[in-house]
Formats: structure tokens, sequence, C-alpha cells
């Protein structure tokens, strides 16, 4: 492909896009290029010609845009895969991490030396394990709600008498 620079394609465009409207090529519209056309089968064949190749343009052009867009579905598929993929690894890693702590913690108790079974130890500390988790994560949870409760502009007030913003008295 060539460089030029732009004034040489506006000069060009000028040159064959005339402001009077009229068509370059002879200055006949299509509507004059058809009426000549019915007179001879030449210039007929011409412009049979020319809409059988507008016709397979615009055909190429359907049939681009129809595979551009499969090809844009297939990469987001990929995508998608790719991300759902990278995340099962990260969590697979995150549970394997977890499940060697708490087995080094329920190891650690089952040495210490107290009045109960080592099996009651490592029964405990998987319950508080649980425990100490949906603790947390019912916190997390109320935190965030109360968090989106105050920070909404749209949620009404507790007491009506205090969102009443209305002056005038009702009888």
């Amino acid at each position: 492909m060539v460089s030029r620079p732009i004034w040489q394609r506006l000069l060009e465009w000028a040159q064959t896009n005339p402001l009077t409207g009229a068509e370059p090529a002879g200055d006949l519209t299509d509507e004059g290029l058809v009426a000549q056309a019915i007179g001879d089968s030449v210039q007929a064949d011409t412009l049979i010609a020319i809409e059988k190749a507008r016709a397979a343009n615009t055909l190429q052009l359907e049939n681009a845009r129809a595979e551009n867009t499969l090809r844009l579905e297939e990469a987001r598929a990929v995508r998608q895969f790719r991300m759902l993929a990278l995340r099962g690894a990260i969590g697979l890693g995150a549970l394997m991490l977890v499940l060697a702590a708490a087995l080094y913690v329920i190891n650690k108790a089952g040495d210490l030396k107290l009045s109960f079974p080592p099996i009651g130890t490592s029964a405990l500390s998987v319950i508080g394990a649980a425990l100490s988790a949906g603790l947390a994560w019912w916190g997390r949870r109320a935190h965030s709600r109360r968090r989106a409760a105050r920070t909404s502009a749209g949620s009404p007030p507790e007491n009506r008498a205090e969102g009443d913003q209305d002056p005038v008295a009702t009888p």
C-alpha cells in the first residue's frame, strides 16, 4: 500500500466527486444511464455487469461481517474459558492451602496434653474453625448491608416524620 499525503487524497476526491451532484462518467445519473441503456444493448450488458458486481460485493461484505462476528464470538468464548480455568486453578490452590493449614492445626492440637482424647481435640478444632469462618462471613455480610444502607441516597428514612419535607401541614 502506497502512503499519500492527505492533500493528494482530498484533491483526488474533489476531482472525482464534483459538487454539482452529477456523476463523473458522462454527467449522467443512474436513471439517465438506465434510460440510455434501454436503447443500447451493449450499455445494458454493462449495467447488468455493474449491478452483478455490486451484488457480489455486497454479498462478500455480508459474508465477511458474519465471519468476523463468528471469530469475535469464538475469541470471547475462548477468553471466558481461560478465565474460568484460571479461577478454578486459583480456587483449587486456595482449597489446598486451607486443607493443609487445617491438617497442620489438627495435628498440633492432637499433640496437646489435654484431659480428653485427641479425637475430641481434633473435632473441636474443626468445629471451632467452622464457627469462626461462619462468624466472619456473617460479620462481613452485616457490614456490607450496613454500609449499603448508609450510602444509598434513595433509601427511605427510619421515621416517616423525619422524612416528611412538606411544609404545609395537613388537617
